[in-house]
């Protein structure tokens, strides 16, 4: 498993997410404690507190605000994850990313990859987060039916934008002309609608 305390995180997978570029470098700033939540200004000096903006029990990690705060887990009841609550709520958190992020599960009856649900719900829960700080918005407690929206736009509209293009191979070839039949070349310029013309035949 990835460890950032031992040197050993292998972040590749983050890379090859099915997600828009914005939500992978989100993922990986997760990775690397690199989200502006109050638990790392206070690590740093910025903040002399570290309370969850939207519960006020907490300390507001990265964990505790995607995962553990009880506005992020009624979310999460919500969209029902394909996996079990205890291993999805109690697994590393490293972990947790990873294995979601990388899932090949298919969300209900949509079709969708979880995978992209779970990178959007991520995203969104982010955005509510940051509303709720800076414009003083309540949070919105149905997160559901703008994750879900989200990811379906991304299947049906952006998944495929940098599909490469199909190619076909058309072979040209001269063709034998029947018997006193010739092939005519020709190329001709205008100067004018009706000025002098020039033109060529081989």
């Amino acid at each position: 498993m990835d460890n950032l305390d031992s040197g050993q995180f292998r972040g590749a997978w983050v890379w090859k997410a099915n997600a828009i570029p914005k939500i992978k470098c989100f993922i990986w700033q997760c990775c690397h404690e690199s989200i502006l939540v109050r638990a790392v200004l206070a690590k740093r000096g910025i903040l002399d507190f570290d309370t969850c903006p939207l519960c006020n029990n907490y300390p507001e990690t990265i964990d505790h605000l995607l995962r553990s705060c009880t506005l992020a887990k009624s979310f999460w009841e919500s969209i029902s994850p394909p996996m079990q609550a205890n291993y999805f709520y109690g697994m590393n958190f490293m972990d947790w990313l990873r294995l979601n992020v990388c899932s090949v599960a298919c969300y209900g009856s949509l079709g969708i990859d979880w995978s992209i649900v779970f990178s959007i719900g991520l995203w969104c829960l982010w955005i509510r987060r940051n509303r709720v700080v800076s414009q003083k918005a309540k949070p919105s407690l149905n997160l559901k039916v703008e994750v879900l929206a989200k990811a379906t736009e991304y299947v049906f509209v952006g998944a495929n934008v940098h599909s490469a293009p199909t190619k076909s191979t058309i072979q040209v070839k001269w063709l034998q002309l029947p018997v006193n039949w010739f092939k005519v070349n020709s190329d001709g310029s205008s100067l004018g609608n009706l000025g002098r013309a020039g033109g060529v035949a081989l």
